[in-house]
């Protein structure tokens, strides 16, 4: 939010600043993760509208075709997204981002070589950047790769150890390993540290759900219920099948599909489902 703030001030003090409404795009694109429904969709509709002004100013800045590419990731339209993200990567070939997030795409799209090749390239690139660190990580999940991204978590830690989706991404890698005291300890590692997104309850009461502990998961689940607007559809949808009610989570899918939520991007490639 503080990202968001400078960013509209920037635009203000020069109308015609593409890089920044670049940022401010991908930044609005960010805050879609938090928030309930209606405010998620304010920040598409905010997103929308920023990569669109930076595409009139400098449709060839490699910052603005990057946020170009985040744009049409998140509307499911993956050859749009990979195009963009090509052109920026042709334009600075040392740009991480784009690396970074046309991995995302590939990984969607279960093409797991293509994504893990892009994501090993954006770390030898920049390899202090935390975030590019977290999605390899999570590439490396969806790939069903969870010992690889056991031996990489450690790093991304000891560079960020205050960030906590390192500890998600290890507890989920834990749960696929069937180690779930390790990732429980984990995910209270991840609350410890923000205890406001409810999507880091989710992936706790479902590795509960998944150990056989249905009590612990059923309780947090209350807790989640009583914030549903918040939670993402998927983790939620995943949350309902590790407890054995498809048809909750079909149908929390279907409300989702609706709504045009982003949330459903790795749907067709994630191991939950």
């Amino acid at each position: 939010m503080k990202a968001i703030d400078h960013l509209e001030r920037a635009v203000a003090a020069d109308p015609l600043f593409a890089n920044a409404y670049a940022v401010l795009s991908v930044s609005y694109g960010v805050m879609t993760n938090w928030g309930n429904r209606d405010e998620r969709r304010s920040y598409l509709e905010k997103r929308a509208a920023a990569v669109q002004k930076a595409m009139e100013i400098a449709p060839d800045s490699d910052q603005v075709l990057n946020a170009l590419g985040a744009a049409k990731e998140f509307e499911y339209r993956w050859s749009e997204a990979e195009a963009a993200y090509r052109r920026a990567i042709g334009i600075n070939p040392n740009y991480v981002a784009p690396r970074a997030n046309l991995a995302i795409v590939y990984s969607a799209l279960k093409r797991h070589d293509e994504a893990i090749a892009l994501g090993k390239r954006a770390i030898e690139l920049d390899p202090l950047r935390t975030s590019t660190r977290n999605v390899h990580l999570y590439r490396l999940l969806m790939a069903g790769r969870p010992d690889e991204a056991l031996a990489e978590a450690p790093e991304a830690i000891a560079l960020a150890p205050e960030n906590p989706d390192s500890y998600v991404n290890r507890a989920n890698a834990f749960g696929r390993k069937k180690m779930f005291p390790e990732a429980i300890a984990d995910l209270k590692k991840a609350l410890e540290m923000d205890n406001e997104t409810i999507d880091y309850r989710i992936d706790l009461a479902t590795i509960h759900a998944n150990s056989g502990d249905r009590p612990s998961a059923e309780a947090l689940l209350r807790e989640i219920e009583a914030k549903i607007d918040e939670a993402t559809p998927a983790s939620l949808a995943g949350l309902y099948a590790a407890l054995g009610d498809n048809q909750r989570a079909l149908d929390v899918l279907e409300k989702a599909l609706a709504e045009g939520d982003t949330g459903l991007q790795f749907l067709s490639a994630d191991y939950i489902f």
